[in-house]
């Protein structure tokens, strides 16, 4: 513990980056390294100490040995808000490299800190799918439709928030967008009275793009004015307004 809190409290930033690269890059298999290295190496004050965090990861993540590890989740999620460019191209690096394992399920894990990142995880997609158009896969786990069916069926916050990006990449990229089954979702939840289904919704159909025909924006009014009657009788309209939608 002592030449931890040698290295991670250096003064000289290249210590401490070397520090943690060290514990955490080159770390046997198994080895357990203390959430502290994490949790320092984030909020560090230097950039080379937060990207030698992620980049830490990047080298476990194209490790085939290796295991997935919850404290990654928030190393590359917190790294896509990064203040500075270079520890955020790394973590973009992180994500498609999640994705190469199949761990980008595990990336979701955390609806909080995934909602509290959105945007910058929505960016982050569309930056790799246009980069790197041979990406099916990942665009493929984007699909707005199979999101927002799996929204239907569970409801968890989880599965939310992740309709809410796979919303946002498809209106980014163009790609076409099931607005309708969405609108019939939260209509859904309106007359169930499921306030965090109804939030979660109306905040995906927010994100994309509202359909030009008719027939789709009349949904949308209808649904609207549904919420607008009922919520005024009860606090879900307050609820609604304090989260933004």
């Amino acid at each position: 513990e002592a030449i931890l809190e040698r290295t991670l409290g250096d003064c000289d930033a290249h210590v401490r980056a070397a520090g943690v690269h060290a514990l955490v890059a080159r770390g046997p298999t198994g080895f357990d390294v203390p959430e502290v290295v994490h949790a320092r190496a984030r909020s560090d004050a230097s950039p080379r100490v937060r990207r030698a965090l992620i980049c830490s990861v990047f080298d476990k993540l194209n490790d085939d040995s290796s295991e997935w590890l919850p404290e990654w989740r928030d190393a590359i999620l917190l790294g896509l808000g990064d203040r500075t460019k270079a520890v955020r191209m790394s973590a973009a690096d992180c994500l498609l490299a999640t994705a190469g394992r199949g761990w980008l399920s595990e990336v979701f894990q955390d609806p909080a800190l995934v909602d509290k990142m959105s945007l910058q995880v929505a960016a982050a997609f569309v930056d790799l799918i246009r980069q790197n158009p041979e990406l099916h896969t990942l665009r493929k786990f984007l699909a707005s439709g199979p999101a927002i069916v799996a929204l239907a069926e569970d409801g968890s916050p989880q599965r939310a928030v992740f309709a809410r990006i796979a919303f946002s990449v498809s209106a980014v990229l163009g790609d076409s967008s099931p607005f309708g089954a969405a609108v019939d979702l939260a209509r859904r939840a309106l007359k169930r009275g499921n306030k965090f289904e109804l939030q979660q919704t109306l905040l995906v159909l927010l994100t994309g793009e509202i359909p030009f025909d008719s027939a789709g924006r009349a949904k949308l009014v209808q649904v609207a004015s549904e919420v607008l009657f009922f919520a005024s009788v009860d606090d879900m309209s307050q609820e609604l307004l304090n989260s933004g939608a």
